[in-house]
């Protein structure tokens, strides 16, 4: 039997692939987005104290006020109040109108007094540790701080250890396979905006039956007022149900549930211009609010039980009537409506796994027939909100406007979706949860494939680092997509750029161009093109390498031992933001739409092109067409 040339190469190929593990000498950072996290790079470094006490920094001491290394942490001893003595993180930095949160573990306490962090960039709150115990406090930045992680004694005779400290914005992320925390976070999430004067969403037709009940939905809060939220008028009686945020006199806002008879059932007070999940579940006789998972004020009391199996009008951002009073001034997206009592575990899966319903929990009661209405929001475009459920509750928009690229929320990128023209303008629609190979008008969906699942709109944004700042030396980079080019204004789509824009001076990026090729810029604006002949939703693999000297070869899975030359000296450091699936010129609409994989940067270290086609052996039997 004779085998050709062709097929002997396959054979090779997946003989290596079975083989071939990724090269991670000098590796810094590798996006394989597999998986999301919602709690983004560690900020502190050296926060375990696992060998010393290095970056971090101990002023106002002296022999009998200390900081010292121990096998169980950073000690931290003051017997009397002066001086002061302080303890800092040198790394930690927080930027203003972001959300983080502290968690610290301390593992031993002698003392009477504890310590605390008091900064005005946290809000000028004292976050207090005076026990052994884990303490996590979260926060909104008021203002940027390089030192938001500083200790002080809370008064006399302070003898406590810190095992450790962290400090991590509330994001969604994708992780760095390279240990290296150069992780990626997520700007995929969709949302309706709703302007407090003239908007909301008509959901009138929503009913269910039943007594006890859950409401969960994403909220940014942009005005301090009284709002609702979603008003519910039942048909025939006085029973009214406002999920709201209520407000009145000189008293702080509250999230808060009305209810007739009985009034107004008040929570704890939003955070202004930050996303929280709330959840509301309502029983026969109680109601609860919990927000990011945590019960918000005491469980209040109702009158009666609720009973939504003939309901007049049902308006989300606004009142039943339709009145242009008490209208919502935020945004809002995933909002769920279940016939069903969830658990604690519930809420705590439901929030901490953005992308899943609370039906995918193990050990759940919670069922698909418990879903009663299901308004993503992620459809961008349009004057409906479609109901996913599978209830056909879809709501009529007026006026609220879709908002891309949102952080936190859930993240399209970190899902399957379809993308459906059932309007003028395509939308984005997820998967009907009861048939998850469609969306809810029976569109197939698109598999992520354990891939970034962008539907060119949404990126991910990677920070600066002094891993990714390349100088002059030599470097690596490489990667898997699938093809796409669409053009829209800009005869590029960026698969990823190392700094603002694509063909700048002082970056690198790769990017897809029209007829099937592939394009690389490397600190110069040249056509750097490959022929790739690569057809729609092809994956393909590409490479950079530059050695010492700016001789750079740009590979391609099109032909991988036959690589582009070139050359370029350019200085690829800068200060700015690495993005994946756009540059940072937003305004040229370079927006990637597909599948995009396994990033991966090397510093000092030009791959070889054993090492290349060993990289493409490793991820060949995951990207296969």
């Amino acid at each position: 039997m004779q085998i050709s040339i062709a097929n002997a190469i396959q054979v090779a190929r997946r003989i290596g692939a079975a083989a071939a593990k990724v090269i991670t000498t000098n590796l810094k950072m590798w996006l394989g987005f597999e998986t999301s996290e919602t709690l983004g790079r560690e900020e502190v470094v050296n926060g375990d104290f696992a060998t010393d006490l290095s970056n971090w920094s101990i002023a106002d001491s002296d022999s009998t006020h200390t900081v010292t290394h121990t096998s169980n942490g950073a000690r931290f001893k003051s017997d009397t109040t002066s001086p002061l003595l302080t303890f800092t993180s040198d790394t930690a930095n927080i930027v203003s109108g972001r959300s983080y949160e502290i968690k610290v573990v301390i593992s031993e306490y002698q003392g009477s007094s504890g310590i605390k962090i008091q900064n005005s960039a946290t809000g000028s709150v004292n976050y207090l540790f005076d026990s052994v115990d884990t303490f996590t406090y979260s926060f909104t930045a008021v203002s940027n701080s390089s030192n938001p992680i500083q200790f002080y004694r809370n008064g006399a005779n302070v003898d406590i250890t810190i095992e450790s400290v962290s400090l991590k914005e509330l994001t969604q992320i994708t992780p760095d396979k390279s240990g290296n925390n150069n992780v990626g976070e997520l700007f995929t999430g969709k949302a309706l905006d709703f302007d407090g004067a003239n908007d909301y969403v008509n959901t009138t037709g929503f009913e269910m039956a039943g007594t006890s009940f859950t409401f969960a939905f994403w909220i940014y809060p942009k005005a301090t007022t009284y709002q609702f939220i979603m008003d519910l008028d039942v048909v025939g009686t006085n029973q009214r149900s406002i999920l709201g945020l209520f407000q009145e006199n000189s008293d702080p806002q509250k999230f808060a549930w009305y209810n007739n008879p009985g009034g107004f059932r008040q929570f704890g007070t939003p955070t202004q211009n930050e996303w929280q999940r709330v959840v509301f579940r309502v029983s026969p006789t109680t109601v609860e609010c919990y927000v990011n998972g945590i019960q918000s004020g005491t469980t209040q009391s109702l009158a009666t039980a609720h009973n939504y199996s003939n309901i007049n009008n049902s308006v989300i951002g606004g009142r039943n009537n339709f009145g242009t009073t008490q209208r919502l001034d935020g945004s809002l997206s995933d909002f769920q409506i279940y016939n069903a009592y969830w658990s604690t575990d519930d809420i705590a899966y439901d929030y901490a796994n953005p992308q899943n319903l609370v039906t995918d929990r193990s050990g759940t009661s919670i069922t698909l027939s418990n879903l009663k209405a299901y308004w993503a929001m992620s459809e961008g475009k349009g004057s409906t909100a479609y109901d996913s459920s599978g209830e056909g509750n879809n709501g009529t928009i007026n006026g609220a406007i879709y908002e891309p690229a949102q952080p936190r929320i859930p993240q399209l990128g970190m899902m399957n979706w379809a993308k459906s023209t059932p309007v003028s303008d395509e939308i984005t629609l997820i998967p009907n949860p009861n048939n998850t190979s469609q969306d809810i008008l029976g569109n197939a969906v698109r598999d992520r494939l354990n891939s970034f699942n962008l539907d060119g709109i949404g990126y991910a944004e990677v920070a600066d680092d002094a891993d990714l700042d390349l100088g002059t030396g030599a470097f690596s980079f490489d990667g898997w997509a699938k093809y796409s080019f669409i053009n829209k204004g800009s005869e590029i789509n960026v698969i990823y750029c190392n700094g603002k824009g694509a063909t700048e001076s002082n970056t690198f990026s790769v990017c897809t161009v029209k007829d099937g090729n592939i394009r690389a810029y490397v600190g110069i604006n040249q056509d750097n093109k490959i022929i790739a002949n690569l057809s729609e939703d092809d994956w393909f693999y590409f490479a950079i390498t530059r050695d010492g000297s700016g001789n750079v070869k740009f590979y391609s899975s099109a032909d991988i031992n036959n690589p582009l030359t070139f050359t370029s000296t350019r200085d690829l450091t800068n200060s700015l933001p690495k993005r994946v699936g756009q540059d940072g010129q937003t305004s040229l609409n370079r927006n990637y739409e597909n599948l995009i994989s396994d990033l991966r940067i090397y510093k000092n270290k030009e791959l070889t092109s054993d090492e290349i086609e060993n990289n493409y052996n490793a991820g060949l039997s995951a990207h296969t067409n």
